[in-house]
C-alpha cells in the first residue's frame, strides 16, 4: 500500500530545471564509473580508483545552477570536466592523488589561474565555483 502511494507522489518544490540537472549529475555519475572498465582501450590509462572517487565527489559539488560540464578521460587517467564557452575555459581533473588539479581562463572575469589544491569534497574554491558558467532563467 506505502509503495502505490508513493508513486503517485512528485517531489514538492523540483522544478523540470532541477529534475534535470540531477539527471545529469546522474549521467555524468554513470559516465565516470564506466572509466574504470574502459582499461582494455588501446593506449588508454585506466583512472585509479581514488580519480573515480573524487570525480564523483565533485560532481555533487557542481552548483545546482550550473551548465552541466562535459567529461572526459585523458590518455594518462586523468577524468576531466570542462566547460568551454566563448571567452571561458574550465578544465578540472583528477588524476587519483586527492587533489584537484584545475585550469579556468575567463575574458569576462580576467582569470587566469593554473594549479592544483588538495580535494577534501566538501567544497569548491571559491574562484572556480563563481567561474562555473551558470544557466541562464530562459534555459529551464
Amino acid at each position: 500500500m506505502g509503495d502505490q502511494n508513493l508513486s503517485r507522489c512528485r517531489p514538492l518544490g523540483l522544478t523540470n530545471e532541477l529534475l534535470a540537472w540531477i539527471s545529469s549529475k546522474q549521467r555524468l555519475g554513470d559516465r565516470v564509473r564506466s572509466y574504470a572498465s574502459e582499461a582494455g582501450l588501446p593506449n588508454v590509462a585506466s583512472p585509479s580508483s581514488q580519480a573515480v572517487e573524487d570525480a564523483l565527489s565533485f560532481i555533487e559539488l557542481i552548483p545546482d545552477d550550473a551548465e552541466p560540464p562535459s567529461v572526459a578521460l585523458a590518455d594518462d587517467g586523468e577524468i576531466n570536466f570542462y566547460w568551454r564557452q566563448e571567452g571561458l575555459f574550465i578544465d578540472v581533473g583528477f588524476v587519483g592523488d586527492s587533489k584537484m588539479h584545475y585550469y579556468a581562463c575567463s575574458d569576462a572575469d580576467q582569470i587566469d589561474v593554473d594549479g592544483s589544491v588538495d580535494f577534501a569534497a566538501d567544497a569548491l574554491p571559491q574562484y572556480l565555483a563563481a567561474a562555473i558558467p551558470r544557466r541562464s532563467d530562459e534555459d529551464g
